[in-house]
């Protein structure tokens, strides 16, 4: 890698999955990176995914498809390596018919039809395997990486761009929700999800049932825990933990797992995903000099699209800012 001192730093607002995997993909083509945030990785709306990789609310198709390929493949290189927090693990998706293959079935290779035993009786599915990152074990992977490659972050709230524009000509956003407020986007709103952490429990497959009549679930194995869910509530932004909504989600994914039924509740806890009708991923023209790269509004694929949406941010800066180079890896 070839940093050039005499350009001004990109700086990428927000430290959560989009903003580190946008932030190293410019250090390794030669950018000078500094990522401003409120709030560390370990505070992030990140921080509380599940997070397994499959698109989930998130638009347009065709450019949902291509981003979600390339994470795939990234993450499968990533769990490689032990450290990463990312495994690959097999896992059953019911009624795969209702869901737009479109943008999953070409990155995941082999797929085969669920069997007596693998579902409730009268369900039916498709089994592949699919990355799953703990989230916590994840975002510090990045952190370091980032820092090893001489990335810089800044812990500081910004009430406009323009505080970033002092000191650069160069953003990019993965703000996500903190968009509306920053560069007035009302398209962005929030995505309420509650989760559930089960401990005592031992399940080797994932599960994702994503338009059960009863709302979502999904069932996702960690190394200490099993992570249930979930709620898919537009515009909601209470943050606190509905212990009704705790028992419903516990009844929908013992249906799906019955050997759920021996666990015990750890914790619930609630993120607000950044939901908006297109993911925003363009080069916004501020005005002659200052351009702010648009990096947002993924809803509940911001692990699932990170790096294919990461490698775009790349392309979209060598093209406006012309200083880096391709990337060495991953």
């Amino acid at each position: 890698m070839i940093v050039n001192p005499s350009v001004p730093p990109v700086v990428v607002l927000g430290a959560g999955v989009s903003g580190l995997s946008s932030g190293l993909e410019l250090l390794q083509r030669g950018y000078q990176v500094e990522i401003w945030a409120r709030d560390p990785p370990a505070a992030t709306t990140s921080a509380v995914a599940g997070a397994i990789w499959f698109p989930f609310h998130a638009a347009p198709a065709d450019r949902v498809g291509v981003w979600a390929w390339e994470t795939y493949d990234r993450l499968a290189e990533l769990s490689i390596d032990s450290d990463s927090g990312v495994v690959m693990r097999e896992g059953v998706l019911c009624d795969p018919e209702l869901s737009d293959g479109s943008t999953w079935r070409p990155a995941v290779g082999t797929v085969r039809s669920t069997g007596p035993g693998d579902l409730p009786p009268g369900r039916r599915g498709e089994i592949f395997a699919a990355p799953i990152a703990e989230m916590p074990i994840y975002l510090e992977y990045l952190f370091s990486r980032f820092v090893a490659l001489g990335g810089l972050i800044r812990l500081r709230s910004l009430t406009s761009v323009r505080e970033a524009f002092e000191v650069t000509d160069r953003v990019v956003n993965c703000t996500g929700l903190g968009s509306r407020k920053l560069f007035g986007d009302t398209e962005v709103y929030p995505v309420r999800g509650q989760l559930v952490r089960l401990s005592g429990v031992e399940l080797e497959r994932w599960y994702l049932d994503e338009r059960g009549a009863d709302g979502v679930s999904y069932i996702i194995p960690r190394s200490q825990d099993i992570v249930l869910g979930g709620t898919v509530e537009l515009g909601i932004q209470d943050l606190t933990p509905d212990p009704a909504e705790t028992e419903k989600i516990l009844a929908r994914c013992v249906r799906l797992a019955p050997a759920l039924s021996g666990g015990h509740v750890v914790a619930s806890s609630v993120g607000l995903r950044p939901g908006r009708p297109a993911i925003r991923l363009e080069v916004e023209e501020i005005d002659e000099r200052h351009a702010v790269i648009h990096n947002y509004g993924h809803g509940g694929s911001g692990l699932t699209l990170s790096w294919g949406c990461a490698r775009e941010v790349g392309d979209l800066a060598d093209r406006r800012w012309g200083v880096g180079q391709p990337p060495s890896g991953a």
